[in-house]
């Protein structure tokens, strides 16, 4: 059976400062599970002004004690790709997890906007996320799989949100002391 799930929140902070922030948001203190992230390749093309970047990251989770037995080691392989278009200030990304696939397979997408908020009439930067995953994992185990990993996934929502959060800031900090409005 296919789980699906999804997020939206925004940022009070322009589209390229979240933009650039998201591009740079790793080390930060609520992603330790990230132990790498490699850029495999870029290209900009000047008709488009689009920016196009294949990213891979190695992540490590704890995993439930009666995975041990199918899981040899508890670290993933999550393949990004990213488009950057400065025309339409939009980002967008397709994450998906390269190992451990015969026990589940997570699928994720991401877009951040410029919006005006409706309310106050301003820009904000909106973050929509949606994903799907599915086991096809036997023995009955596929839904109990899934079941654990929608839940994680849902907490790490808010890690994820602070992460992002955390390089805005890093960010704003570099500015201000650099004394300059972009980096």
């Amino acid at each position: 059976m296919v789980k699906f799930y999804g997020n939206t929140f925004s940022f009070n902070v322009d589209w390229n400062t979240v933009t650039f922030a998201y591009l740079n948001r790793y080390p930060n203190p609520y992603a330790s599970h990230v132990q790498s992230a490699d850029t495999i390749e870029h290209k900009f093309d000047p008709e488009t002004k689009t920016l196009k970047i294949v990213r891979l990251y190695k992540k490590i989770n704890s995993a439930p004690s009666w995975s041990s037995v199918f899981l040899k080691n508890n670290s993933a392989y999550i393949m990004e790709e990213i488009s950057v278009c400065f025309e339409t200030q939009t980002l967008e990304t397709k994450q998906r997890n390269i190992t451990h696939t015969r026990l589940l397979v997570v699928e994720d997408s991401l877009k951040i906007t410029s919006e005006i908020d409706q309310i106050n009439k301003e820009f904000v930067t909106s973050c929509n996320s949606e994903g799907r995953m599915f086991s096809k994992f036997g023995y009955g185990l596929g839904s109990r799989i899934e079941g654990f990993s929608l839940k994680r996934i849902k907490e790490n929502f808010n890690k994820s949100r602070k992460g992002l959060t955390y390089a805005i800031e890093v960010l704003k900090e570099k500015r201000r002391l650099s004394g300059t409005a972009q980096l």
